[in-house]
């Protein structure tokens, strides 16, 4: 039953994604304030098909430690697509930061430079730091949370920090850019792994931790970041229940 509806799942997906793509195309020439809900529109559809036909939904607790205003970094694990299709549910209008050879993508990376995402260049690490900072003040002034990966890729439950390490960009755009980070465990691995084919129903948790200020030494943020996600995350993934 789990592989008919994965499968099910997949045509689903895709098929809205390609149509969604295709009808978001006249948008691109609209003001923000009219591509951003039209995109949102997407992102809860895709929520709708997981619900039905996987099963598959989600929660967020500890939101009483988001800022209530301005812009700030929200530093999240990454362990699975499901999370990249839940920002829009998470944050009203967020900044992802992205590879930018995603935003050369025909169709796709149009509507990510239309939402202002911001592309980078991993091969150049100077060039990477520097488009990082550079575009974190941007954002800054638009008052939207940043989203950051800070291993820099998809990591399973089984992963550790030897293995998939923290980068330094986090601090280094924190600091330039005087915003303060937003730590973010969840426990999407079990449900939805990366490079599998299948998809597990059952219920994905989104936990935001206590603030990390910009103002602390450097070594002192980079191990508060990482112990207080590597923590809460795998608790979140003892805890998880996922349909068999």
């Amino acid at each position: 039953m789990i592989a008919f509806r994965s499968f099910l799942f997949s045509i689903a997906f895709y098929t809205t994604m390609f149509l969604y793509c295709i009808l978001l195309l006249p948008f691109l020439l609209m003001p923000q304030s009219i591509f951003v809900p039209v995109l949102r529109g997407y992102f809860r559809l895709n929520h709708q098909l997981e619900k039905l036909i996987l099963g598959l939904d989600f929660e967020i607790i500890g939101k009483e430690h988001l800022p209530k205003s301005g812009s700030y970094i929200v530093a999240a694990k990454h362990q699975s697509t499901y999370e990249t299709l839940k920002l829009f549910h998470l944050f009203d209008y967020p900044a992802v930061i992205m590879k930018k050879q995603l935003m050369l993508i025909p169709i796709w990376g149009w509507i990510a430079r239309k939402a202002k995402s911001l592309g980078i260049d991993r091969t150049d690490r100077k060039t990477a730091l520097t488009s990082i900072t550079e575009g974190a003040k941007q954002i800054k002034k638009d008052k939207r949370p940043i989203i950051i990966f800070p291993q820099g890729t998809r990591v399973s439950p089984a992963d550790t920090p030897k293995t998939k390490r923290y980068k330094w960009g986090v601090v280094r755009m924190a600091k330039t850019a005087k915003l303060d980070i937003v730590p973010l465990a969840l426990n999407s691995g079990p449900f939805w792994p990366r490079r599998k084919g299948y998809k597990r129903g059952g219920l994905v948790t989104f936990e935001f931790l206590p603030t990390i200020s910009h103002k602390l030494p450097d070594e002192t943020i980079m191990k508060e970041l990482q112990s207080s996600i590597e923590k809460a995350t795998n608790k979140l993934c003892k805890a998880a229940k996922p349909n068999t």
